[in-house]
């Protein structure tokens, strides 16, 4: 027998058994290698999970109402015999009604699946916050929907035409939804706005001339001043008309560089000019939420409304505008005087302090004029003297403008 062949075979054949841990460890690769093989085949044959998104209205945009708007949208991995249709719903919804939907929130249906469909924005969505939804769907009626809606944005009813053109040559701000505070209700319109002077030491300069504009062009075009809109608050220091149901205000306030509690405020001051319009189908009543975004809805420990210009007058005990009425512990003397074309003039005069009169004029201005030098009489002006008050005796008259105009006359004093 051949003992060394024996034992060489021997010796192979043990060499040929692989230990027990090195079998696991091929079997675990073998399977993991089927797993990565399977996975990619998967991802190279899978059917991706199709979606649509709005891109346009865009968040925050201004959509006014009338205006022909384009709604956009992307919609990856749908069928091309998908429809689309398109809602839209108001934010935060309105209290349910007991008599149906405040408007039918359809807008189109069965759309072709084109990307984009031009919109003419009824004005029978009220001023508000609203967001569109756009649903895939390849059937009506509607199944395996597929659904999202836009970013938030704003529709605004029109700036009223007899606004335009517009005063100055300042920029004015876009449209934006704007609630109008009233004595005893809130409008919502549209309104703009526009920066007329920064650090002025005369804010009548950039606010007088303002509302002579409007004034004028307002009531040659049988718009009519509405004083018991005015009678309280901040709506007290805007000029509002009316014409039929429709509502303009021509406004402004002063942002004060410096302000104390303790002293009334001063310029230097920035004057922001602000327009407003709606009608009475447009305007609706504000909740308390949406009356905090009101200009002037801001109040200081004396309840004085800055953005609106009010500051606190210890003299007087009171919130006052410093344009509108003179901070001075004097009481007034009242009186009145009667114009030409039925104008009235109320003057409050400061006796043993007369370096201010307080006006309240029969177009819903109120103004306080600095004394100014004059040969006969008691004149009262403003820096540049486009506003001028001339009393001499029981009479008076206004003069305005850089041609001085005379817009109050023959004004004669009423007997007490």
């Amino acid at each position: 027998m051949d003992i060394k062949g024996e034992r060489g075979r021997e010796k192979a054949l043990q060499n040929t058994h692989m230990p027990k841990s090195t079998k696991i460890v091929i079997i675990v690769s073998v399977v993991i290698l089927a797993a990565i093989l399977g996975s990619v085949y998967f991802w190279k044959n899978r059917q991706p999970a199709p979606s649509i998104q709005i891109t346009s209205p865009q968040s925050g945009a201004t959509v006014i109402t009338g205006s022909l708007q384009t709604i956009q949208w992307e919609s990856k991995d749908t069928t091309s015999t998908d429809k689309i249709s398109i809602t839209i719903r108001r934010i935060p919804p309105p209290p349910l009604q007991t008599e149906g939907q405040e408007f039918d929130p359809i807008i189109f249906i069965g759309l072709p699946n084109t990307g984009s469909k031009e919109w003419v924005v009824s004005d029978r969505y009220p001023p508000g916050t609203y967001v569109l939804g756009v649903t895939a769907h390849d059937s009506v009626p509607v199944t395996n929907p597929l659904f999202a809606e836009s970013a938030p944005f704003t529709i605004v009813p029109p700036l009223a035409q007899d606004l335009l053109p517009l005063y100055g040559q300042s920029s004015w701000s876009a449209p934006r939804l704007f609630p109008l505070e009233l004595p005893q209700r809130v409008l919502y319109g549209t309104g703009i706005e526009t920066e007329a002077e920064t650090g002025t030491i005369d804010p009548a300069n950039a606010f007088v001339p303002f509302d002579a504009y409007y004034a004028k062009k307002l009531k040659a075009l049988g718009w009519k001043v509405d004083i018991s809109l005015q009678a309280n608050g901040p709506a007290s220091g805007q000029t509002i008309y009316r014409k039929g149901d429709g509502f303009i205000a021509v406004n402004f306030y002063t942002i004060f560089h410096v302000r104390s509690d303790v002293t009334p405020s001063r310029c230097p001051c920035d004057v922001k000019l602000v327009l407003f319009s709606t009608t009475e189908k447009s305007a609706t009543t504000a909740t308390e939420t949406e009356k905090g975004a009101l200009v002037g809805g801001d109040s200081d420990a004396h309840g004085c409304i800055g953005s609106a210009g009010y500051s606190w007058c210890g003299a007087r005990g009171e919130c006052v505008r410093p344009w509108e009425a003179y901070c001075t512990a004097t009481a007034p003397k009242k009186v009145t005087f009667s114009c030409d074309e039925a104008k009235t003039i109320g003057a409050s005069f400061y006796v043993g302090d007369d370096k201010f009169v307080d006006l309240e004029l029969s177009d819903g201005r109120k103004l306080s004029v600095p004394r100014a030098m004059s040969a006969s009489g008691a004149r009262y002006a403003n820096a540049d003297e486009s506003f001028v008050f001339w009393n001499k005796g029981d009479t008076a008259f206004v003069t305005e403008g850089a041609a001085s105009e005379t817009t109050f006359a023959n004004c004669i004093l009423n007997a007490e």
